[in-house]
């Protein structure tokens, strides 16, 4: 299982490549985005 490295709410707002003030080990990342559009109906996508 994994965990949370970055989280924002806000789109200007982009990770840095850091985990707890160091860079972030190479690897496989999953990144998941979960909003609500100018419709009121909910998405979400993840990919790896």
């Amino acid at each position: 299982m994994g965990r949370i490295v970055f989280e924002t709410r806000a789109l200007s707002d982009p990770w840095n490549g850091e985990v707890n003030g160091k860079p972030a080990s190479a690897g496989t990342y999953v990144w998941m985005v979960e909003g609500t559009d100018y419709n009121g109906r909910k998405f979400s996508r993840q990919e790896r």
